[in-house]
């Protein structure tokens, strides 16, 4: 059987060539990455956005009355970096006093999402009430909260990027920075809520620096808008500023200008790029918000020395290694409870789930069942109305959560106590009264948006190069092209490239045994070691040893035992049969064959295979 085409083989190692080649694969300018070069400068007005003038202005006043500002900031990495952002800019850059700023972040678990009516009274009663509140991530739609803050002549900025919800933006706040709002003439709606807190300075620093004053750059506080904007999934294709701003602030960490940074190089010793926070640091900071109230990550970030940074990230660790293990436990039961065949799969873990985790749980079901998952338990109990349970939702691509829940709220407007979200990430709180009726109205609208899903899963993934397995002999090669590119994250993947190279050997690796090892020898000699994370398929490898085979993966770059290293991450491996073993954490999805292909001119390769 003649094996199906890939792209033509690039047999040179000219640099500029070979990114030519994969921004074409792409189907991208080359704009979009020199662009990113020098577009800080090129970055639009603060006073683009709604509602700046007015904000820049109270925040001015209360510095100069000396009033006292509180931070309430949102629980996950980007709620955190842009609380760090708002912190020290006021305190290094803006000569806040420190004793007259404080930070509010509501316990994910014991006082929910955003400014909750349990953290509303938690402020209200603090011993010292600040006169100016300023959200980070968060606030758009807290109403309810805002209100009473009003009442209590306590003014509220409002600084958030999440979609609005239909009653519209918060009325009663003093300002609401938001691009998503219908009447806001910012070009750029893909910012992250860090982002958009740094803006929030930048319009502050032009307003005071307008009075006659000089003030320092804000550029120092873009390694914190980095991590957030890496953290938050916001787009690093479609918007050339947040590329400009990741580029930049991974060369501020890079250099360590902050403890923070420094303590992790000294533990992780990687490289920092957008892979090292993606899969290193930023599951320490969620995970303090995931599991606790979020000030341990803040305070690791904003620490002014190396021992008090090293103290904060022992705890980090300390709370990742044990939401692990939760992870796991909770996923059991969720494997026990799923329903595989419904349209949109909702859990009800009622009082065995852990709310702090279930954003992780459902994104797991969306990527294996390809379908939108709601992972819902109890979180608190109403005297009147009974218990209340909160869910996190994750979507594929292929669908919007918001749309969803916008359409439910509409046919029964009673169904939620409140929710909120982007198209593929959404949480949502109801009465346990409701979650049979909010699971028939989500399978219901469900079919009336997107019509009958097919009966069958669809791998779909991109390779972008097809290369010659001697390039692994100038492995620095690959360092420089991927730097090139930098940064990547959504909608700008790592690099897809696959090799024609011989198996070698195989092992079974990790605790579980999930994860498998391969060596590849090539035709020059040199043996290459992969990773195929989530896969038990040894006998695929084993049934081969001594075959050239496909190899597709991503590379990525770290140090082991003071050695640069490059690591390959199989996505797919496919034999000269078209049998394909792919990195799946479901088990019927580990190894499967083509069934229908397609090699569009971008190099799609589209794989089915029947659940």
């Amino acid at each position: 059987m003649r094996f199906f085409e890939f792209p033509q083989i690039y047999q040179g190692d000219n640099l500029q060539e070979l990114l030519k080649l994969f921004l074409q694969a792409r189907d991208l300018k080359a704009d979009l990455i020199c662009n990113s070069q020098h577009a800080l400068s090129e970055l639009p007005s603060p006073f683009m956005l709604k509602n700046m003038q007015k904000a820049v202005h109270r925040i001015g006043l209360a510095l100069h009355n000396q009033e006292t500002i509180g931070l309430i900031c949102d629980h996950d990495c980007d709620g955190q970096s842009a609380c760090s952002v708002l912190k020290r800019g006021l305190l290094d850059i803006f000569g806040l006093d420190e004793q007259k700023l404080i930070v509010y972040i509501g316990h994910r678990t014991a006082e929910g999402y955003g400014i909750s009516e349990k953290l509303l009274q938690r402020i209200l009663q603090s011993p010292q009430l600040p006169s100016l509140l300023i959200t980070a991530d968060c606030g758009s739609n807290d109403e309810s909260a805002i209100s009473i803050f009003k009442q209590r002549n306590i003014d509220v900025i409002v600084t958030d990027h999440h979609m609005i919800g239909l009653k519209g933006p918060a009325a009663s706040a003093y300002a609401v920075i938001n691009p998503q709002q219908t009447d806001c003439s910012f070009p750029d709606k893909m910012m992250a809520g860090c982002a958009i807190a740094w803006m929030l300075l930048w319009g502050l620093k032009q307003h005071i620096e307008a009075a006659g004053f000089a003030l320092e750059t804000l550029s120092s506080l873009l390694d914190y808008v980095a991590l957030g904007t890496i953290a938050d999934c916001v787009s690093l294709k479609s918007s050339v500023f947040n590329r400009a701003i990741v580029r930049y602030g991974l060369k501020k960490i890079a250099q360590g200008h902050r403890p923070c940074w420094r303590v992790l190089k000294h533990v992780f010793n990687q490289k920092a790029d957008s892979t090292y926070l993606s899969f290193k640091v930023i599951p320490l900071i969620n995970a303090d918000g995931r599991l606790e109230d979020g000030l341990t990550g803040i305070e690791f970030l904003c620490a002014q020395d190396m021992v008090y940074a090293q103290q904060k990230l022992s705890i980090l660790i300390e709370t990742n290694d044990y939401r692990k293990a939760l992870q796991l436990r909770q996923m059991k039961l969720i494997y026990e409870k799923i329903d595989r065949t419904a349209a949109v799969c909702v859990v009800n873990l009622g009082d065995q789930g852990h709310h702090g985790i279930h954003g992780i749980s459902a994104g797991r079901c969306a990527e294996e069942l390809g379908k939108m998952a709601f992972v819902f338990s109890q979180t608190s109990l109403d005297s009147c109305k009974g218990p209340i349970l909160s869910a996190s939702a994750r979507s594929p691509q292929a669908y919007n959560l918001l749309e969803l829940l916008n359409e439910i709220h509409e046919q029964d407007s009673s169904i939620f106590i409140r929710y909120g979200g982007h198209a593929q990430a959404a949480g949502l709180s109801l009465y346990a009264t409701n979650i049979q009726r909010f699971e028939d109205l989500a399978q219901k609208v469900f079919f009336k948006l997107y019509g009958q899903q097919a009966d069958h899963r669809t791998i779909s993934f991109r390779v972008d190069l097809y290369l010659p397995c001697a390039l692994w002999s100038e492995e620095r090669f690959f360092e420089k092209f991927y730097e090139s590119l930098e940064p990547f994250g959504k909608d700008f993947v790592l690099p897809v490239l696959a090799f024609k190279m011989r198996v070698l050997a195989v092992r079974l690796l990790g605790q579980e045994k999930n994860h498998l090892e391969v060596l590849w020898h090539t035709r020059s000699g040199k043996v290459v070691k992969s990773m195929l994370f989530f896969s038990k398929s040894i006998d695929f490898f084993r049934s081969r040893i001594g075959t050239e085979l496909f190899a597709i993966g991503t590379i990525s770059f770290d140090r082991f035992r003071q050695q640069d290293q490059v690591n390959f991450h199989l996505s797919a491996v496919i034999d000269s049969d078209h049998a394909v073993c792919v990195e799946s954490r479901s088990s019927e999805m580990m190894v499967c064959s083509i069934l229908s292909k397609s090699m569009e001119p971008n190099c799609l390769l589209s794989l089915e295979a029947v659940i």
